[in-house]
């Protein structure tokens, strides 16, 4: 049997390749190594909760700016207006009822957006309509006052069917003395009521009153 040499106390030698004592170089190079290779075993690492927060926020604020460009890119435009001239003169009047073409959707009515104007006897009064209404049929209807004071009611022909026509100058027939209240209106659609006639549907109607001071031997 043959003896150990060495240090007293200390076992016998490694068997080479069983036990590798690896220095300080080594173990550098080695974990250099590693942390170039995929790591399989640990799950993805999640952001953090403030990153959360802060990417979800950033993502409504680009959510809200362009919903508002959408909305104002799709906003109706204002409702057309009429405009009347008696004596020198003129009121500029919105709808007191109006609705889209198909009269599918309409407004409340806002008797507010009547206008006045004095409207003397002997003194025509002249319209003028936008392009909107002028290239829909439309009509003027009026309330006057007779010879003998009663309260009568006229309307003219229906513009606009064949083409478009922007004004209109409304004379009080004969038996008339003083106009009273002016409507212009446009029509919205047509429509087959219960005995299958066509019925003209009122898609916007503006009103003027005369505010001119009425001789009380005619009130």
């Amino acid at each position: 049997m043959t003896a150990h040499r060495g240090n007293p106390g200390v076992g016998p030698p490694r068997e080479p390749g069983r036990y590798l004592a690896v220095g300080l170089p080594e173990r550098r190079a080695a974990a250099r190594r590693m942390r170039g290779l995929p790591r399989r075993d640990l799950p993805a690492r999640e952001p953090s909760r403030g990153r959360r927060v802060n990417g979800v926020r950033r993502g409504l604020t680009v959510l809200l700016v362009l919903t508002a460009l959408s909305l104002a890119g799709c906003a109706a435009p204002g409702k057309p207006s009429v405009t009347f001239y008696s004596h020198g003169e003129s009121a500029r009047v919105s709808p007191v009822q109006y609705c889209e073409r198909l009269a599918r959707e309409c407004q409340r009515p806002d008797p507010e957006a009547a206008g006045e104007l004095p409207m003397p006897p002997g003194y025509p009064l002249q319209i003028s309509v936008s392009e909107e209404i002028a290239s829909a049929p439309w009509q003027v209807v009026f309330t006057y006052r007779g010879d003998s004071g009663e309260r009568l009611r006229g309307r003219s022909g229906v513009m606009g069917s064949q083409e478009a026509r922007h004004a209109y100058t409304l004379r009080l027939p004969e038996d008339g003395t003083r106009l009273e209240r002016v409507e212009v209106q446009r029509y919205g659609t047509v429509s087959v009521n219960q005995t299958g006639q066509l019925q003209f549907v009122i898609g916007g109607t503006w009103v003027v009153g005369n505010s001119h001071q009425q001789d009380p031997r005619t009130s």
